[in-house]
């Protein structure tokens, strides 16, 4: 992960000409607010959604024997009353060569069919593009990985979720322990993840990130003027009833594959004649200038900025470079955040641009330390330490 500050990347889409013109769209005194909310983009470059799938993949690959079916997640029709395999199938009986619903823009869904088809020719022994049935029978396929960029509402993966089950063969092979269902995406948001643990599939669900909310920015002020913003514009673009997205999820994470349809709409709905809204990424696709300020990775936030946003102005005038504190700069970092009232895994994730491992890691040794409870609100030691680092402000 790179050490350069977040903020600073995701600010060029302003910059950018076709970014200029999505700003001036906004009236004046609402122009700072919208390019402020562009900073507050996490955005995720085609390599960096492919290197952490890839990694999450051949893990589990690892720690499970036997071959492994790969399928990309993908819309299916509202009306279809049938098992997946029965609609995703040929005239033969074989699946279409990249799974990806007839008619549908070649965004996420296409990507990862195409990443998922040239990473089991790398492994034909282990993995399978979108098998058959019958194909994984004959190979005693031990474990189904269904593959998406993000988990937002959760709805879609949870229906395609459904359509597996409905066969009565994995039905049987699972009930009988010989089959296992797994979700693999690059980030979920916290509704998402709840959403599909409660299918009567109950998957694992793997993934790096949390998918970066409304509900997550800090400092929560920003929170109300921002919803504001969303409803203000969002009812002049062709989805006024998606303002925050589907879902009402407000993510603040863009792919360079495609733009979630859980963002706001004043991001990404169509322009039409009777909607003159003209949408940053148009149609969900990413186009254009645009495309050159996505990040080969995901960097991580200047804990100076971090700090001031929350409002502890005296322990960010601390250089972290000749900072002396038996604490390292990172765990009181973690602990201004919760003081300040960030006390979800996907806020203090977002907030501080970790993963959820090294997140984890950090939220672990603040809880055995006696920093902060398992609900992520800080001791009374914790908050004498947030109290004597300001103090102090040692210096070499």
């Amino acid at each position: 992960m790179k050490t350069e500050q977040a903020s600073e990347i995701s600010s060029r889409l302003a910059l950018t000409e076709s970014g200029q013109l999505w700003l001036n769209q906004f009236d004046e005194a609402d122009r700072r607010l919208a390019r402020d909310f562009l900073s507050m983009l996490t955005l995720v470059s085609h390599s960096e959604f492919e290197r952490a799938i890839e990694s999450l993949i051949l893990r589990r690959m690892d720690e499970i024997e036997g071959p492994i079916a790969l399928f990309a997640v993908r819309e299916l029709s509202k009306d279809c009353l049938d098992s997946y395999f029965k609609v995703g199938c040929g005239p033969d009986g074989s699946m279409s060569t990249d799974a990806v619903t007839r008619g549908a823009d070649i965004g996420s869904e296409g990507r990862v069919a195409s990443f998922l088809r040239n990473l089991a020719k790398a492994y034909p022994k282990r993995l399978l593009n979108h098998p058959t049935i019958e194909s994984m029978r004959k190979v005693n396929c031990r474990a189904i990985f269904m593959i998406d960029d993000v988990l937002g509402s959760g709805s879609q993966t949870s229906s395609f979720l459904s359509a597996m089950w409905r066969d009565s063969t994995i039905k049987s092979w699972v009930s009988l322990g010989y089959l296992k269902f797994e979700v693999i995406c690059y980030a979920v948001s916290e509704a998402g993840l709840r959403y599909v643990q409660k299918s009567r599939v109950k998957p694992n669900v793997k993934y790096k990130y949390f998918c970066p909310t409304l509900a997550d920015i800090q400092p929560q002020k920003l929170k109300k003027p921002l919803s504001e913003l969303f409803k203000k514009y969002g009812i002049k673009t062709s989805r006024p009833n998606l303002i925050c997205g589907y879902g009402n999820i407000g993510a603040l994470m863009v792919f360079e594959h495609g733009c979630p349809n859980n963002t706001p709409a004043m991001l990404w709905a169509p322009h039409i004649p009777k909607r003159p809204w003209f949408p940053l990424f148009p149609n969900r696709v990413v186009i254009g200038d645009a495309r050159s300020v996505f990040p080969p990775e995901i960097v991580s936030r200047d804990s100076v900025s971090v700090l001031l946003s929350v409002g502890h102005k005296r322990l960010a005038a601390v250089n972290p470079s000749v900072f002396q504190h038996p604490l390292s700069y990172a765990v009181l970092t973690l602990l201004a955040l919760i003081s300040k009232g960030a006390r979800t895994p996907s806020s203090l994730c977002y907030s501080l641009a970790m993963t959820v491992d090294e997140c984890n890691s950090l939220l672990e040794k603040c809880i055995n330390a006696g920093y902060v409870t398992p609900k992520y609100r800080l001791t009374d030691s914790g908050y004498a330490e947030l109290r004597g680092a300001i103090r102090t402000r040692q210096h070499f």
